[in-house]
């Protein structure tokens, strides 16, 4: 999988620019305020449009600009693809090759980022449904059916929901729904966690370990028994929306304690970790794009991890530290 080249109009701090990548290492470097960090971000919002920095859309517009536009070559299992993103106000367009996608799906099948930038940690340090997100953002990209069990979840939620907030009406389809989409949600993210805790990288001082939580194993007939409950609150209690996944650091929690750095470098190894797991279910690695690990990995770390990353790599850093590779100096003029 690889990101040819990048056409980047409004988007954050770029007028108009146009980047070439190559299939390998890529370095982005210049001084701080350059945009690099914005780089990376447009990288990653072609292959999932929201900004890994939790930022809005009407955010990501340069100033005084209506809306901003991104178009990608990308390749995957050598075809090549033009992915174009459109933002104006409310609106977005997302095209593959000259056609509007139909759902998220086209695009997750066609081109794959895994991000570690600023915000993107919120797994480990924010609420709970960050940690939920990462599960289903990743079991999406990965796995057709998921994405689909978990779209069909979330409609028999929606409508349980309006039954439970009108208190009337008659839940038990509504429950066998549920009960029957989330089962499998949970076992694909047990299958999920308990993969990526097989493989987590040792490059952190503190041992990395994912636990989840599942609020229900979701048995046939389990809703019916707090259905009583959720009639009296006033909506659905129990499912995948309610699970819990923790990030633990040396066995404790890391959202209590855990500094910036350790939940960047935690960060990092689990997205490393799911990389590998991405690469053997879809037969080629994902765009790896990193945000300055240079700040949390020492220059030994950092050359043994890029020497040992296969597919293409963007990162950036402050300094070209004698990385090979493509070299793309924001800070000259």
């Amino acid at each position: 999988m690889i990101l040819k080249n990048l056409e980047i109009v409004n988007f954050r701090c770029f007028g108009r620019v146009r980047f070439s990548f190559d299939p390998g290492l890529n370095l982005v470097t210049g001084p701080n305020g350059s945009g690099k960090t914005s780089l990376l971000e447009a990288v990653a919002y072609i292959s999932t449009p929201r900004s890994f920095s939790g930022a809005l859309d009407r955010d990501l517009v340069a100033w005084n600009e209506p809306g901003f536009f991104l178009r990608g070559e990308v390749e995957r299992n050598g075809a090549s693809h033009e992915i174009t993103v459109s933002v104006s106000g409310e609106r977005k367009s997302i095209k593959i090759n000259g056609k509007a996608i139909a759902s998220y799906a086209e695009l997750f099948s066609t081109f794959v980022v895994l991000a570690v930038g600023p915000g993107s940690d919120a797994m480990i340090g924010g609420p709970p449904d960050e940690g939920r997100r990462f599960l289903d953002w990743a079991l999406s990209l990965m796995e057709k059916e998921y994405y689909q069990r978990l779209l069909a979840y979330r409609k028999s939620l929606a409508q349980k929901n309006a039954l439970l907030k009108r208190r009337g009406g008659h839940l038990a389809p509504w429950n066998r729904e549920m009960e029957r989409h989330g089962s499998f949600i949970v076992e694909r993210r047990e299958w999920f966690v308990s993969t990526l805790n097989s493989r987590l990288p040792n490059i952190s001082r503190k041992k990395v370990t994912l636990r989840y939580s599942p609020s229900s194993r979701m048995e046939v007939g389990s809703l019916d028994r707090v259905a009583s409950v959720e009639q009296e609150r006033g909506f659905s209690l129990v499912g995948p929306h309610r699970d819990v996944l923790e990030v633990l650091l040396d066995g404790r929690r890391a959202r209590g304690f855990a500094s910036q750095g350790e939940r960047r470098i935690a960060h990092l190894a689990i997205v490393l970790s799911a990389r590998d797991i991405f690469q053997e279910k879809l037969g080629e690695p994902p765009v790896l794009a990193m945000d300055e690990p240079a700040s949390v990995l020492d220059d030994e770390h950092l050359a043994a991890l890029l020497s040992s990353l296969s597919g293409q790599v963007i990162y950036t850093d402050v300094l070209s530290r004698g990385a090979s590779g493509r070299v793309i100096n924001l800070g000259k003029t």
